[in-house]
């Protein structure tokens, strides 16, 4: 537990709960920043801030659906953000639980997730709780879009090389980082559906505990993630037409593989015929006593096949 209490010398730093404690007693500004549960922070909670069970478990719960909630005296506001994984496409998301009152901002992030760095934290605080939940939802929202940006530069690289990635060897692992990306943008699409929804609230004057100061900055948190919605949606399209591409580029590359197995075999027909006439085991067949025999009818078999081979060609099947 992490504590910045706003006093006339600056901004006091502590992790001692009497002095937090003290603190809202005096109805001075604070921000309570929450590492682990412990009895002690529970208790802190319950007691001094007057926190919900409900709110309370919420607060250190993985929770995956985002929202915003009021609980008359204070509001929890719970989103998600989303980082890179181990692997190249690979994202992990997490929670940052916010509980905004009238004097006091308390922030709990999910592993593996950490809370957004706002590097003035005491100067916002002194303007005000809201001002500083506003920080932490805009830092989190501008990492999303540098995530979403990241990804979508590696969507764009992908579709020049769909030509460049056509056989059996090269297009397993390119499809499989396709699928890898198109994985992260499901994911991010589900995740900021549900925030703009979520969120929508801050900014239309719905809760008395968001200053009318406050509502232009809360609508454009609102308008950053309507933003990730859409590129997200952009780089979706641009995989699915990848994706299309590959099927097409693939499929085309079936039908020519099995349009010369067909004129192959076209062409092995009629020499098979010519071979199996000739290789029935009769007396009397012509040629069949002539030294010349054996070699004109291989003539004629390659004669046959040349015959053909200009046919397909002239025909465009070759």
């Amino acid at each position: 537990m992490d504590a910045r209490i706003v006093a006339e010398s600056g901004v006091l730093r502590t992790g001692d709960a009497d002095e937090i404690r003290r603190a809202h007693a005096e109805a001075r500004a604070m921000w309570i920043d929450l590492a682990e549960r412990t009895p002690e922070v529970d208790l802190l909670l319950a007691e001094t801030f007057q926190i919900h069970p409900v709110a309370v478990e919420d607060l250190w719960a993985d929770r995956r659906i985002p929202k915003v909630e009021s609980f008359g005296t204070y509001l929890h506001i719970l989103v998600h953000g989303a980082k890179r994984g181990a692997l190249p496409a690979q994202i992990v998301t997490w929670t940052l639980s916010i509980v905004l009152g009238e004097t006091f901002v308390i922030t709990h992030a999910g592993a593996p997730g950490r809370r957004p760095e706002i590097e003035n934290a005491g100067e916002l605080l002194r303007e005000g709780p809201s001002r500083l939940a506003h920080a932490f939802l805009d830092s989190l929202v501008d990492g999303l879009v540098a995530l979403i940006e990241d990804l979508g530069r590696q969507v764009e690289r992908a579709e020049p090389d769909v030509t460049e990635n056509t056989t059996p060897v090269a297009v397993r692992p390119f499809v499989a980082g396709l699928f890898a990306l198109r994985r992260s943008m499901q994911t991010l699409a589900r995740m900021a559906r549900r925030q703009l929804d979520a969120i929508a609230g801050l900014h239309d004057g719905r809760f008395p505990l968001i200053p009318t100061t406050m509502i232009p900055y809360f609508r454009d948190v609102y308008d950053h993630f309507v933003r990730v919605s859409d590129l997200i949606d952009d780089y979706q399209d641009v995989l699915n037409n990848t994706f299309e591409a590959v099927v097409q580029l693939q499929s085309a590359r079936i039908n020519s593989v099995m349009k010369t197995l067909t004129v192959l075999s076209t062409i092995m027909l009629p020499l098979t015929f010519i071979a199996s006439v000739f290789g029935m085991n009769f007396r009397h067949l012509p040629g069949a006593q002539s030294p010349w025999g054996f070699v004109a009818v291989l003539a004629g078999m390659a004669a046959t096949a040349a015959a053909f081979g200009l046919f397909f060609r002239r025909k465009g099947w070759l």
